[in-house]
This record gives structure tokens, sequence and C-alpha cells, in this order.
């Protein structure tokens, strides 16, 4: 099997709000649609990753978001090549999100997300975001795609 090896470089956003995360259902019939993840999205050329998640929240749930504290960076390779992901808090948001590219958005306890079926490039930021509110996952076997609990 042939790698692809140029590495895309993509944006993850970190909304909370009342204790909960922000997650977004990719749209069925679209790459690994039906997959839920952190909105976010690649960058375009010459693109810094604060200004391409702002851009991506805008484009994808119609809001215009503040980026705060940088929060995970991460590679996750891919059959068909690898993807590095910048992870970003987000302090504040204005608008009604709306979905433009997903079909569904739900706000999870960090404790829940385990259990959530998420595109693989999304994990690592799951597993920080467990131990940063000191909790348990319970990982199923589905959300990790058959692999072994950690």
């Amino acid at each position: 099997m042939a790698y692809v090896t140029d590495m895309k470089t993509a944006t993850a956003a970190i909304i909370s709000r009342n204790g909960k995360y922000l997650i977004a259902k990719r749209k069925a019939g679209g790459v690994v649609g039906g997959k839920w993840e952190f909105p976010g999205g690649k960058l375009e050329k010459n693109e810094s990753p604060r200004d391409g998640l702002a851009r991506e929240l805008n484009e994808e749930l119609a809001i215009d978001a503040e980026i705060g504290e940088f929060f995970d960076e991460h590679t996750h390779r891919y059959s068909a090549g690898s993807m590095r992901i910048f992870a970003f808090m987000v302090n504040f948001y204005t608008g009604k999100i709306e979905l433009r590219e997903h079909d569904e958005i739900r706000w999870v306890l960090a404790g829940e997300l385990g259990k959530v079926d998420f595109i693989g490039n999304d994990k690592p930021i799951i597993r920080k975001l467990a131990v940063m509110n000191d909790v348990e996952l319970d990982i199923t076997r589905k959300a990790l795609n058959g692999q072994k609990k950690p």
C-alpha cells in the first residue's frame, strides 16, 4: 500500500458552555460521514491556525469566534497521508449556530465524550479534555474503532 507523503493541516475548536463541550456530526455521505468531531477544518495556503479556525467556524456554523488559548497539537496518520491538528479553546462567540456542514450538534460533558463515535484525529483531544476535567472516560469499543482501551 502506498502512502501519500504530503501532510495537511487542520484545526479544531474547543467550545465549552456550562461544563459541556460542543461537538458536531459530519454530514452523512461525506468523508467519514456520520462521525462526530470538534468543529474546525483544513487551513488554506498561508493561513495561520487561529485565522483558519475562525474562518472555518464562520463557514460551518455561522458564528464569529474569538479564538483563545492553544490547547493541543498532534499528528494523525491515515492510509492516504497525515493530518496535523491544532486545537484551540474558544473564548466566546457571537451568532446563532446554524448547521451548514453538519447534520447535528450536541453539548456533552467531558466524561461522555468517550461514548461518541469520533473521527480518529480528535481522539487525543478527548483524552486531554478528560484529564483536564479530572474524569474517567467510559470509552466504548465503537468510539475507539475497535482499539483497546488506554
